[in-house]
């Protein structure tokens, strides 16, 4: 990876020491792609053999194995659930969790498919599954998994923006007081934009302070510093119509998140 690629067998082995594996959590930014370079729409992209993301790369880096917890369309939501349940699991003791921040608009609820209400128990665990949506101002249009939500029309109007940053926040925090308290190794970063560079409400701006930064890759990044924004800036993006990272791109992100965590992990 660059000028990481000479990395001396000390410093891997000390990060071995202290960690066995890199478990990605969080949107499509942490689970990945297979396509491998920017390529025109109505093109075949040329493909690698499995998945990859910055998790991957930062896995080959040190010689640990990497798993993969990311889901597409996924959000905040989802990694303060998922997170505790992995806890006891043998494979993810001693793990370094690359956990990608998503964008705060994003919601998920239990959900059963409409082809299996008849003579389905919707309270049993494994007939139903977690579905996300996303909140959105009240004067668009709704549309698959897009919701416009009004629930005050004659009293208040709902301000979308300063609820999901307030939200993105304290689901940060949840996360990092659990991962203090079991006293696990992570980073945390910005993997979409979410205003956290200019908080919109003295609430959020006060609530942010609380966050630990030692542990979370540049909190304050600006669009075009969060991954998404930083690799549209590299144009390492699949294509125009579709501006996740491609697999250059989510090397280019592990290359540069790397010092921040040797900082951490190899001292």
């Amino acid at each position: 990876m660059g000028q990481h690629q000479r990395q001396s067998s000390g410093d891997s082995k000390r990060m071995q020491q202290k960690i066995k594996s890199v478990t990605s959590l969080g949107c499509s930014l942490s689970f990945g792609t297979r396509i491998r370079e920017f390529h025109k729409p109505n093109k075949i992209p040329l493909m690698v053999s499995n998945m990859r993301s910055a998790g991957y790369y930062i896995a080959q880096h040190y010689g640990v194995e990497w798993h993969n917890k990311g889901l597409k369309g996924s959000g905040n939501e989802r990694i303060v659930r998922v997170l505790p349940q992995l806890k006891d699991e043998q494979k993810y003791q001693d793990t370094l969790y690359l956990i990608g921040i998503s964008a705060g608009h994003r919601r998920e609820e239990n959900a059963l498919g409409l082809h299996k209400l008849e003579g389905s128990d919707p309270k049993t665990r494994d007939s139903t599954h977690w579905q996300t949506w996303m909140i959105v101002d009240h004067d668009l249009k709704p549309k698959h998994k897009y919701v416009p939500l009004d629930p005050w029309p004659e009293e208040f109007r709902l301000l979308v923006d300063q609820s999901t940053q307030i939200k993105t926040v304290l689901n940060i925090l949840f996360v990092q007081n659990w991962c203090k308290q079991h006293n696990l190794n992570y980073i945390m970063f910005n993997a979409l934009y979410n205003g956290l560079d200019e908080p919109i409400t003295r609430e959020c701006k006060s609530l942010m302070k609380f966050i630990d930064t030692k542990y979370f890759f540049n909190l304050n990044a600006d669009f075009d510093n969060c991954h998404h924004g930083w690799c549209i800036n590299h144009g390492e993006v699949i294509n125009p119509n579709d501006e996740h990272p491609n697999v250059k791109g989510y090397e280019m992100w592990a290359e540069h998140m790397l010092p921040f965590i040797e900082r951490l992990y190899t001292v």
